[in-house]
């Protein structure tokens, strides 16, 4: 009897068990074949060149929850077509990061490289492109993408140079001619004061040569005109001579004429 239940007890639990297996395995199992789905779907997209439905799809994989990391380096490639650099660069670091196969890591720096190189970052991208070479010496195509990338820093570093000296000679010649331009309006300015200094004096002399000849007016009388002063001094100089005129010829009236004269008989 007790073995029997044991028996029956252990038939239980073994069943419940499995069910419980079952229950855990199904949706994994559909996970996986729906990622599947999505990422042939997705492929398909991306060999039409529809780049942001691949794009989609590729994120609808990578929801499942199913182990395939490839689906995020191919959402990185879609994502580049669609010129989304910096989310394509963050989909290739995070594969790189989940991967152990070094030639697939060296293939995600490479992709990184090329995802700086076409926002122009090329001192990003040559690290990238390093990082790939790091792994995979071998690869000529992205030995080929970081000269090219050092290329286009140095002419990137030439072509700022010579807008900086430009820059600078145009700063030089722009402050030169503006202090010619103030020497030169500081000369006029000079010239308009010696001249209204000038003028200013002409004019204070002028005053005082027209002050002058008012006082020798003042002193002065105007020809053809004599003062009263004058007037009187002349007039009684006149009858002062009248006077001794007068006296004179009184004086010869009353003198005998002691004249002697021989008389002819």
């Amino acid at each position: 009897m007790n073995t029997y239940m044991l028996n029956k007890q252990s038939c239980i639990t073994g069943i419940f068990l499995l069910a419980i297996i079952n229950l855990f395995a199904q949706p994994q199992t559909n996970n996986a074949e729906l990622a599947k789905k999505y990422i042939v779907e997705a492929n398909q997209e991306y060999k039409k060149n529809n780049f942001e439905k691949a794009s989609e799809l590729y994120r609808k994989a990578i929801e499942t929850n199913y182990d395939n990391k490839k689906s995020t380096f191919n959402l990185g490639n879609s994502l580049y077509r669609e010129n989304k650099y910096n989310e394509a660069i963050g989909q290739y670091e995070e594969w790189a990061a989940q991967i152990s196969d070094k030639k697939e890591q060296a293939k995600a720096y490479h992709n990184t490289g090329n995802a700086y190189l076409q926002q122009k970052q090329y001192e990003k991208s040559i690290e990238a492109y390093k990082k790939s070479l790091r792994i995979n010496p071998a690869d000529e195509d992205t030995r080929y993408n970081l000269a090219y990338a050092q290329k286009m820093l140095k002419q990137e570093q030439q072509n700022n140079k010579n807008k900086d000296n430009k820059d600078n000679k145009d700063n030089k010649e722009n402050q030169e001619q503006q202090d010619k331009n103030e020497n030169k309006d500081k000369q006029n300015e000079n010239k308009n004061q010696d001249n209204n200094k000038d003028k200013n004096g002409n004019k204070e002399q002028e005053n005082k040569n027209n002050e002058e000849k008012k006082n020798e007016d003042k002193k002065q009388p105007m020809e053809g005109k004599i003062s009263p002063e004058q007037a009187k001094q002349l007039l009684d100089a006149l009858n002062n001579k009248e006077k001794e005129l007068q006296l004179e010829l009184n004086k010869n009236k009353t003198k005998p004429n002691q004249t002697k004269t021989d008389k002819d008989w």
